[in-house]
């Protein structure tokens, strides 16, 4: 900042006035970043008839807040998006990830608009924009991905297989919803998760989800708007733009055991 001294011509009075430089006015960015910093349950979506796992343990991944070039804060984040596509002859259940992820890591830089999400739950999300559309380019899906085994097509698939649309950064982990608590799953979005909700290897959230020891969490709806504030109050009003690191290789299908 700088301080200038300007004298009126007219009335011969001194005005001072503060100069701010330029970078005190851009926009915050959420970096969702591909470092690994633990694991936690995610719901399973989809066809749910004779399925037997209600969750699936994913990574979590960083997501720093960047404030005029300086890392101010960071939060754990859900990329992933497993989806039942449905229980095969052979018993097995097929699954399909619906994560989003730029088709050019160059070009990975998205708006946001604020949005009440999940309905009714009393929690707020940031949805992402590239050029001023909700369509972002996207890492393509195969068209198995989008169909459930008997071939019917996915409610809510893409419309074309290089556009995501409905992308957003919202609650994740257990939290409490317009009917009760619940397990956050994902259409292609990004779950903030609280420290509390994570495990440090897959092999002891394997246990959680097994035993579904996540009821026993304290909801995330207080940390979740907890960051939501601090993330509001650090833009002062600026923009705050989302940037997602392109995960190098991400698994599109898998297939379980039911148990």
């Amino acid at each position: 900042m700088a301080t200038i001294t300007i004298t009126l011509r007219e009335t011969g009075k001194s005005v001072t006035a503060t100069l701010r430089a330029a970078g005190g006015t851009s926009p915050i960015k959420l970096v969702i970043t591909t470092e690994i910093t633990g694991y936690t349950c995610l719901f399973i979506y989809g066809d749910v008839a004779e399925l037997k796992y209600e969750s699936i343990v994913v990574p979590t991944y960083k997501m720093n807040v960047v404030k005029e070039g300086k890392i101010i804060a960071s939060y754990n984040v859900t990329r992933d998006s497993w989806y039942s596509r449905g229980v095969k002859e052979d018993g097995t259940i097929a699954l399909s990830n619906r994560c989003f992820e730029p088709a050019d890591e160059k070009v990975n830089l998205y708006a946001t608009v604020p949005t009440a999400y999940p309905p009714s739950a009393g929690v707020d999300a940031f949805a992402l924009r590239q050029h001023n559309s909700e369509e972002l380019n996207a890492v393509p899906h195969t068209k198995r991905m989008q169909t459930f085994v008997n071939g019917k097509p996915i409610h809510g698939c893409r419309e074309n297989l290089s556009i995501a649309k409905g992308v957003m950064i919202h609650i994740g982990g257990w939290f409490k919803g317009a009917n009760g608590n619940k397990l956050a799953g994902s259409y292609g979005c990004f779950g903030i998760v609280p420290k509390a909700q994570i495990n440090a290897t897959a092999e002891e959230a394997e246990k959680v989800r097994k035993g579904s020891l996540y009821q026993n969490y304290v909801p995330a709806n207080e940390a979740y708007k907890a960051a939501i504030r601090y993330i509001v109050g650090q833009a002062e009003g600026r923009a705050i733009q989302v940037v997602v690191e392109k995960r190098g290789k991400v698994e599109e299908l898998r297939t379980l055991k039911n148990q």
